[in-house]
């Protein structure tokens, strides 16, 4: 008895320790996520006032303390992670780093895609940012795609500069296709639309000459590229566009023109050093931090991994234990009853003492039998914790991930956003009853109201597809995804905010 009390004394504190230490965690993630905010706001008024470097490092210094592992993110934690590789992409945009340009968009994608709601503010930037890192004419599919998935979150009067920058990247697609007069129309309809709402126009009409040059329309691009002398102030991006005027004026046979572009060309090539040093201190910037995130997430990882599996052991050990003090306790009254009933036999009577003497004999027989009984169980209860603490523990959900139509499911493409056929449900159902037990139907024996729809959701769950990649999967938009979710949550008893990853795991696979 005292030994049982010693074992749920334990556990209870352990639990009062773990609720403590989940109070102070979240009074921390509060604190942190306010601070991460308050680096993103100072890194965006150094962004403005061309302070790249400085804006990159306080970028890092937000990220540094958000960024852990996916699982372990807030909402509000990811959604601020995004936004601030978004922001980190516009400072790689503006020294002309494609290659960092796609990785920050991509990462600021990432996220979005791990978080249980859209961003509808976020989101469509992320988009527009991935669609700007796809310059060639063979990858116009993709900027297309990214173009089509935040089409819906654009609105024209709240939202211009978003919807601007979309058409623009429309026109590059035509542009790259060789499609010229497309690609014209939408660059001036901008420029009306843009005036009829009082915006500066000239670096779009800027543009519109850049992309006439590179056309069989070179000299009709002339009045736009001199826009550039209107408003740009970067000596680099002057020049590049004085070099274009040049081969125009040299066409036209205007030498003083030819000489009066001829003069930029200095401070251009000065301009484009210092950009391009800059370039190289960003990049080395980024470089660093990205590493240092990598191995901390990593870190991060093996140590979660070895925390879970200390948990099981421990767990596992608890309930030997408990297990073991009641098989003792069992037979302890088993053998305190029988001795009792051998002593008022052997008090019943003098003359039976003969009887009841061999009687004694034979209970002692079987008495020393049951204690050797207990002993041996005794012995394969040690040998069975022992073989807990060494056993890895495989989860049949395993064998679920690798069937045909799962691993198909999971390798799927980034950009293929089809939808899964009736014939890939019916066999995604077969592998979840075949490797879990018959999952579909004990789940609906004790959820009567899940219909069949709900189980093609909860299979696709069961492989951690994210919400946002469902909607595909399905067929479905957002907001009916949303809605399902939460249907299928209220069927089976669960809050709004409960994950129905988790319930299935604890409930229906272990």
């Amino acid at each position: 008895m005292k030994r049982l009390f010693c074992i749920i004394s334990i556990i209870s504190f352990f639990m009062l320790f773990s609720i403590s230490c989940q109070r102070n965690a979240n009074q921390d993630l509060m604190e942190r996520l306010e601070k991460a905010q308050s680096y993103n706001s100072e890194a965006v008024d150094l962004y403005k006032s061309d302070s790249l470097e400085q804006s990159l490092y306080k970028f890092i210094d937000a990220l540094s303390l958000i960024e852990t592992l996916p699982e372990d993110m807030t909402e509000e934690e990811k959604h601020l992670a995004s936004k601030v590789y978004n922001n980190i992409n516009h400072i790689f945009i503006s020294v002309y780093d494609y290659h960092f340009d796609a990785l920050s968009a991509k990462r600021a994608l990432h996220y979005q895609k791990i978080a249980n709601e859209i961003d509808s503010i976020i989101f469509p930037s992320v988009c527009l940012a991935m669609a700007s890192t796809f310059t060639s004419e063979t990858e116009a599919d993709s900027v297309m795609l990214y173009l089509k998935m935040a089409e819906p979150y654009l609105d024209t009067i709240n939202d211009i500069g978003r919807y601007i920058m979309a058409q623009h990247l429309l026109s590059t697609v035509y542009y790259n296709q060789g499609k010229f007069d497309s690609c014209f129309q939408v660059c001036r309809n901008m420029i009306a639309f843009k005036c009829r709402r009082g915006l500066e126009a000239k670096r779009d009409s800027m543009t519109l000459g850049i992309q006439m040059f590179h056309s069989p329309y070179m000299l009709q691009s002339k009045p736009y590229l001199l826009k550039v002398l209107e408003y740009e102030t970067r000596y680099d991006i002057i020049g590049s566009i004085m070099l274009l005027l040049e081969k125009i004026y040299e066409y036209e046979n205007n030498q003083d023109s030819v000489n009066f572009c001829r003069k930029y060309y200095g401070a251009s090539i000065e301009s484009k050093i210092k950009r391009d040093d800059n370039k190289d201190d960003l990049t080395k910037i980024y470089e660093i931090y990205a590493e240092k995130r990598d191995a901390k997430i990593n870190e991060l990882r093996e140590l979660k991994k070895t925390k879970k599996k200390i948990s099981l052991i421990l767990i596992a050990i608890v309930i030997s234990a408990m297990v073991s003090l009641f098989i003792f306790r069992r037979n302890r009254i088993k053998y305190n009853k029988q001795s009792e009933h051998l002593n008022s036999i052997i008090a019943d009577s003098e003359f039976k003492h003969s009887l009841v003497d061999g009687k004694i004999k034979k209970m002692n027989v079987e008495l020393r039998k049951k204690e050797e009984i207990i002993k041996a169980k005794e012995l394969e209860l040690d040998e069975m914790k022992q073989r807990m603490v060494r056993m890895e523990i495989t989860p049949d959900i395993e064998a679920y991930y690798k069937s045909d139509i799962c691993h198909k499911i999971i390798n799927r493409k980034a950009n293929d956003f089809s939808a899964l056929s009736n014939e890939d449900f019916a066999l995604l159902i077969q592998a979840a009853d075949k490797h879990l037990n018959n999952i579909t139907t004990r789940l609906k024996e004790k959820y009567p109201k899940i219909n069949k729809d709900d189980m093609y959701y909860i299979c696709l769950i069961l492989l951690n597809v994210d919400p946002y990649k469902l909607q595909y999967l399905l067929d479905r938009n957002p907001k009916t995804v949303w809605y399902r979710l939460n249907k299928i949550k209220s069927k089976m008893d669960l809050e709004t905010g409960d994950d129905i990853m988790v319930f299935l795991m604890k409930n229906f696979i272990n």
